[in-house]
């Protein structure tokens, strides 16, 4: 028993192959490139609605009529056939795409009933016609497609076609074609599947180019105009369509890796050139992460967009630090803290001040495990912390929503982390830190000592001078001043600073007659109207305020 083929049954469920109605377009586009054509010309004209499609070639023209009609024979040579694909259906495209086809080519002429074609009746002979010697014409009558859609068609192939293509006189654009690439790219590159055309440096997303047709990409998107092109006429593609590449998961991985491994190398020439490892991060950084990252292994430094910062402490959403970059590189020795994984404040807030005051860092990027940096990390949540102060000085402190708490004011400060002695010194014009675990309710999360004598921990830590720009952040720290809605609470938060500050200013000694004026505020005028003329005085006990009024 062997394989029996039913011509006739083939060729009726030949229109449920060509799922797409333009393919005609494609495969007349194609058989015009096979024969040699260096212009393809098409023309259309709508009647009444009935459109008639004519292509124009100047190739090298068809020899043998029979070979258009010959299911799997395609009539090109053994080598074309062979390093195409060439799969002899193409043709029969135009059978499902228009009532009538008119073939004029080598002075021979043939018109073809295609209904009569599809079952497989006699549709006649080629004749004597000298009027297309020098040229390929083919006439598609009554075709099955609008103008619109015709020119959609010729639009997006015209983008990658090899040979110039032409729609009634206008010349199509071919941006995308390997001839109009390689004019401006940066390197043509041959490859086992075909030429690599580099128009970015440092892209794997490819855009995959067959036989002038796309038919895939490898990447899932292009970082920005079209990426980079790989174009062939070798790669196996699904047939009679060839929209896709056979086995196209497996092929764009074998393409991909070895893109991968082509810019690896050519990162390691560019490294040996430069002989300035500073500069080559500084400049190649994210495509060494990406074809090369083992060569951080070897280099001893780290660009600055590395990493970020660690963001300052604060539990306020709007006070996103996402993407904050530090502010420089670093080198081995000074890779003295930093975290693998973002700081939250899950740690207590002396641990949180700590690393943002060290300005440690984060990796915003995969940097190998191996990585000296890792090796060179401080967790600041790995022990206890010890804080020393000088000349300071401490207070009770209410506040409205927060509630109340010793604070400690110091003109110097600095956070020591007890099991490797690294140190923070808090030098800034102002400062705070919110000494207390706000989370965990352990109220001792330092040992504090004032002038070398231990202290009890109070709940804040505030610098004795400058201006205090620093109160919301801290006060954030202790209270996310949100109500059961999750809304922000901002008057609180207000109210809480601007309390915060008259009591600190007292604190530090200062002018008693301001803060009192500015904590009575403007009187109601009832009020200002009584007492003007009259002078006031007030008496403290027990933390309450008496007043008595006298006549001036």
């Amino acid at each position: 028993m062997k394989i029996q083929v039913n011509a006739e049954a083939t060729i009726k469920n030949f229109s449920s192959v060509m799922t797409d109605k333009t393919k005609v377009i494609s495969e007349l586009l194609q058989n015009s490139r096979r024969a040699g054509a260096s212009l393809v010309e098409f023309y259309t004209k709508d009647v009444d609605g009935k459109v008639d499609m004519v292509v124009l070639d100047n190739g090298a023209g068809i020899t043998d009529f029979r070979d258009l009609f010959t299911l799997s024979k395609s009539g090109w040579s053994d080598e074309l056939a062979s390093t195409e694909g060439s799969f002899g259906m193409g043709f029969f495209s135009v059978l499902y795409s228009a009532e009538e086809v008119m073939v004029q080519s080598k002075s021979k002429a043939m018109l073809i009933d295609c209904a009569l074609a599809r079952q497989m009746a006699d549709f006649g002979e080629p004749v004597d016609d000298h009027s297309c010697s020098d040229y390929t014409k083919i006439t598609l009558k009554n075709v099955k497609l609008t103008e619109k859609a015709i020119r959609e068609k010729l639009v997006e192939l015209a983008k990658y076609s090899r040979i110039p293509v032409a729609l009634n006189g206008e010349m199509l654009d071919r941006e995308q074609s390997f001839y109009e690439l390689q004019q401006s790219a940066k390197e043509v590159v041959v490859t086992p599947f075909g030429h690599l055309v580099i128009c970015e440096e440092w892209v794997d997303k490819l855009k995959i180019i067959v036989q002038d047709l796309y038919v895939g990409k490898v990447g899932d998107q292009f970082s920005s105009s079209y990426g980079n092109y790989l174009f062939s006429d070798t790669l196996a593609c699904r047939m009679p369509d060839r929209d896709a590449l056979i086995n196209a998961e497996e092929l764009t991985k074998s393409i991909q890796n070895w893109v991968h491994i082509f810019f690896a190398n050519k990162l390691s020439d560019v490294k040996l050139a430069m002989q300035n490892d500073k500069a080559f991060l500084d400049k190649h950084f994210k495509a060494v992460l990406k074809f090369a990252p083992k060569m951080l292994l070897d280099i001893d430094y780290l660009p600055a967009e590395a990493f970020k910062e660690v963001c300052y402490p604060t539990e306020r959403s709007d006070y996103s630090t996402d993407g904050f970059r530090h502010d420089s590189g670093l080198w081995r020795g000074e890779a003295y803290i930093g975290f693998e994984d973002e700081v939250t404040l899950d740690l207590a807030p002396v641990t949180a001040n700590f690393a943002y005051l060290s300005k440690a860092r984060i990796p915003v990027c995969g940097i190998p495990a191996e990585h000296w940096f890792f090796d060179s990390c401080i967790e600041p949540d790995d022990g206890e912390f010890s804080i020393e102060c000088v000349d300071g000085t401490v207070f009770r402190f209410d506040l409205g929503y927060y509630g109340s708490g010793d604070a400690l004011v110091a003109k110097e400060a600095k956070i020591i982390h007890l099991p490797t002695g690294a140190e923070v010194n808090l030098d800034r014009d102002g400062f705070g830190v919110d000494i207390e675990n706000y989370f965990s309710g352990d109220r001792k999360t330092a040992t504090v000592s004032i002038n070398g004598v231990e202290t009890v921990a109070p709940t804040l830590l505030l610098h004795g001078g400058g201006d205090f720009v620093w109160g919301s952040d801290l006060l954030l720290q202790l209270s996310s001043y949100v109500n059961e809605y999750d809304e922000w609470q901002d008057s609180d938060l207000d109210d809480d600073i601007v309390a915060l500050e008259r009591q600190f200013l007292a604190a530090v000694g200062g002018d008693m007659e301001e803060i009192l004026s500015q904590l009575l505020g403007k009187l109601p005028p009832v009020l200002a109207e009584k007492l003007n003329g009259k002078e006031l005085t007030m008496k403290v006990e027990n933390g309450q305020a008496k007043f008595e009024l006298k006549a001036a």
